[in-house]
């Protein structure tokens, strides 16, 4: 008796070779690298690249190349801001409005007293306009643009998740337009101080610290109107890391050589009288504390005209007027006026007749159509007598 034969079994068919996963190449594109690292340019390059530029490529050291200390941040930043807002957006309108606004405050008010406040000693400037240099109108410039693209670019990217975008974009119709009287409070309190502390310390010229008295005016005026209503939508730390920024630059750009180089100065009789020593001896070369608190005030000013306009141009309400002073400060138009009352004798006589009176007439109407048909049943009695 044979075995029987084991059920042939089909071979299995080959296993396809698969090339184990290798991992993704780590080439980055100089794009990406550029957005990863821009924050060096910004915090680091855009004062310490002119500085090796003035001392190992031997640059004219002077006013109008430093004017690169702001320049630098602008084109490392500029293009982010371009690729990551829309053409027409709200943003960039906000962005072209506050830069326009303060470089012409900026020139206006530096035509208008910088030549009592400030001092321009260096022997060769660009040009000059009404005496101040041309060079002062260019920081006015590039000083904002600088300073409100490090802000856009900390609120957006750096410190994102503090971002106030979801405060702004569900606005009420609230009115913009708040007076602070403790922010006004504030401001005059400062103002004696400033003349108090000018007495103290024996400060040179009038009694008014009128640079003193200029900054804070510049600084307190749009904060009394619009304080209430814009200082939620600020980004607090970004604006910290603007002002940090702001500050490292300041140092370089004017304590060590602006003002040692008699870029410009400060008239000491406009001053409060309390000096920094700059890191060179010269004549003129002393900081006033009011320089310092420049730095301070300029790029809030600068962020918060930014918010400003941001919230004007985010406000749910339709017209300026509606944004600045709310919907209810809007004329509305006059209810039309009530047609007037119809005499109740006019209504009688113009009403028509209801259907169920006879009109004007109708019973000598019937009176007339009778009269024929009594003549004709008479003549018919006539002819009966007759037959």
């Amino acid at each position: 008796m044979t075995a029987p034969k084991p059920p042939s079994s089909t071979p299995a068919p080959p296993v396809p070779f698969v090339r184990a996963a290798e991992p993704a190449a780590a080439s980055i594109s100089l794009k990406q690298a550029y957005l990863d690292w821009d924050w060096a340019v910004v915090v680091l390059g855009s004062w310490l690249a002119p500085l090796l530029a003035f001392n190992v490529h031997h640059w004219d050291l002077s006013y109008l190349a430093s004017e690169t200390f702001w320049l630098l941040p602008i084109v490392a930043l500029l293009p982010r801001f371009y690729h990551e807002t829309e053409s027409g957006s709200r943003t960039r309108h906000a962005f072209y409005w506050t830069v326009g606004i303060i470089l012409a405050a900026g020139s206006v008010l530096d035509l208008a007293f910088g030549r009592f406040l400030l001092l321009f000693l260096a022997p060769s400037y660009a040009g000059r306009i009404a005496g101040i240099p041309v060079e002062e109108f260019l920081f006015y410039f590039f000083g904002p643009v600088a300073m409100v693209l490090v802000y856009f670019w900390a609120d957006e990217h750096f410190m994102k998740a503090t971002s106030a975008r979801t405060r702004r974009d569900h606005m009420d119709s609230s009115a913009l337009l708040r007076f602070s009287p403790g922010l006004l409070a504030q401001a005059l309190a400062l103002a004696l101080a400033g003349i108090a502390a000018k007495a103290l310390l024996g400060g040179e010229g009038p009694w008014l610290p009128e640079y003193y008295s200029f900054l804070l005016v510049t600084a307190y005026l749009p904060l009394l109107f619009f304080w209430g209503s814009v200082r939620s939508l600020v980004n607090w730390q970004a604006l910290s890391l603007t002002v940090l920024y702001t500050l490292v630059t300041s140092i370089v750009w004017e304590l060590t050589l602006g003002v040692p180089l008699q870029w410009w100065g400060y008239q000491r009789g406009a001053m409060l009288g309390l000096w920094v020593r700059a890191w060179q001896q010269s004549l003129h070369a002393d900081l006033p504390i009011e320089a310092v608190t420049v730095w301070l005030a300029a790029p809030f000013a600068c962020v918060f005209f930014f918010e400003v306009i941001k919230a004007l141009h985010y406000h749910p309400a339709s017209g300026l007027k509606a944004k600045l002073f709310g919907p209810a400060a809007v004329a509305q138009p006059p209810d039309p006026a009530p047609a007037p009352a119809v005499p109740a004798a006019r209504a009688d006589a113009d009403a028509p007749a209801p259907k169920s009176e006879a009109r004007p007439g109708a019973r000598s109407g019937a009176r007339s159509g009778a009269r024929p048909l009594a003549r004709t049943l008479a003549r018919t009695r006539k002819k009966s007598t007759k037959l």
